[in-house]
């Protein structure tokens, strides 16, 4: 009997399929494992398929993964896959299949009481659809322990239905929420859920390409480290976290014991571009420019709000008395010719405003030190605003002695 079937990435499409239902016994089959992710099974190869899984009732493990299947094909798939009540991983990642099919695959979870692993992470299974879905997942799948929900629209107000919506599934090892739309605010809903006890056999998250920024880093990673040595893994990168905040989260986990690669590679990581949390924790008065010109550059760029929108977090604080990041001063130097061609013609109560009354001054070797020019498909005001707030950050994370203190403006 034909138990295991693996024909991923062969270039499969509809007629091989045909031809293979052609070739299977009639009547009932003892398959259990089928593998034909990375093919090309399109529409026709998803209603092919469908005939053939209605004939597999003991159907454990199917992976379709990224193999081009549209909403009819997912619609053929998921209805054969309604024969079955075995399924412990259903794999359909990277398929546009979600239009149409929010309760056929619903009737599947339903279905499968004993799934562990479920991927529809980029299915377009999004808003009240996915929401929908994460209700039949924690009702009917308690024993599920990898959930893949990527790309799925998941922002800073649905990730609290989701979360509260799945908290029932005290098994999950993996979750994977990357490329939505989560944000500083998301990280930190993860963060308190995960202190508050959710998840509790957690190893795995990943929450790459997100927008989220240190703040958000630093409150998940904090988190994360709760766990001890049973989490494994911190899938960060593709957000705007600065440098310094990598530094600290891998001393935090070398600190609390964790494997060496507990933060996953970080390539991607824009930390030039992590401006909502200068905005958000630093940013404590409103500078008036003395020339109308300099308002869209003082205050109309970042995502975080206005200035006056918060006092530094403790969080930064914490992270900082845990290890002091080793003081190198040509980071704080790694500045845009943007940055000084600005500061030229901000106010002096701007100047005052980011360098308050120290004795710091813009000497000429710190100016010929500047490196990458602005993009010319970037506007001045918002690579400006990148520049200023890489400074201040640079400045209160190395503690490079200039007297500056935490209420530095980012204006």
């Amino acid at each position: 009997d034909l138990i295991s079937l693996k024909l991923a990435n062969t270039g499969t499409q509809a007629p091989a399929l045909s031809f293979l239902k052609e070739v299977l016994p009639e009547g009932p089959l003892s398959l259990e494992d089928l593998e034909l992710q990375r093919n090309l099974l399109t529409t026709e190869g998803g209603k092919v398929l469908g005939t053939i899984l209605r004939d597999a009732p003991n159907l454990k493990t199917i992976r379709l993964y990224a193999s081009r299947i549209t909403p009819e094909g997912g619609t053929g798939i998921l209805t054969g896959l309604m024969a079955s009540s075995n399924l412990q991983v259903l794999d359909l990642l990277n398929n546009n299949i979600g239009k149409g099919n929010v309760e056929n695959l619903a009737a599947v979870l339903a279905n499968n009481p004993n799934l562990k692993e479920l991927k529809i992470g980029g299915c377009g299974f999004v808003g009240q659809n996915l929401i929908r879905i994460a209700h039949v997942v924690g009702s009917n799948n308690p024993k599920m322990q990898q959930l893949d929900l990527g790309a799925s629209g998941i922002g800073i107000v649905s990730i609290g239905k989701v979360l509260e919506i799945l908290k029932p599934l005290n098994e999950i090892t993996h979750l994977t929420l990357e490329e939505n739309h989560l944000k500083t605010e998301g990280a930190k809903a993860i963060a308190e859920a995960i202190e508050n006890g959710m998840f509790p056999k957690l190893t795995h998250l990943n929450l790459k390409d997100n927008e989220i920024g240190s703040i958000g880093a630093i409150r998940i990673a904090k988190a994360v480290a709760s766990r001890g040595k049973g989490f494994r893994r911190l899938e960060l990168d593709c957000n705007t976290i600065s440098d310094w905040t990598v530094s600290e989260i891998q001393a935090l986990f070398a600190k609390r014991g964790m494997v060496s690669d507990c933060l996953g590679e970080m390539d991607l990581n824009d930390p030039e571009m992590d401006e909502d949390e200068l905005n958000k924790e630093f940013a404590s008065a409103k500078v008036t420019p003395s020339n109308p010109d300099d308002a869209e550059n003082a205050g109309a760029h970042g995502r975080g709000g206005g200035a006056g929108s918060g006092q530094q977090s403790s969080e930064f604080g914490d992270a900082h008395a845990e290890k002091r990041i080793e003081r190198d001063p040509s980071h704080v130097r790694r500045l845009s010719a943007a940055f000084w061609e600005g500061m030229q013609i901000f106010s002096i109560e701007a100047k005052k405003a980011l360098f308050g009354d120290s004795t710091v001054k813009v000497d000429e070797s710190l100016k010929a030190l500047t490196i990458p020019k602005r993009p010319t498909n970037r506007p001045l005001s918002s690579h400006l605003s990148s520049a200023a707030n890489a400074l201040a950050r640079d400045i209160l994370a190395y503690d490079l002695g200039y007297g500056i203190t935490e209420s530095i403006r980012r204006e």
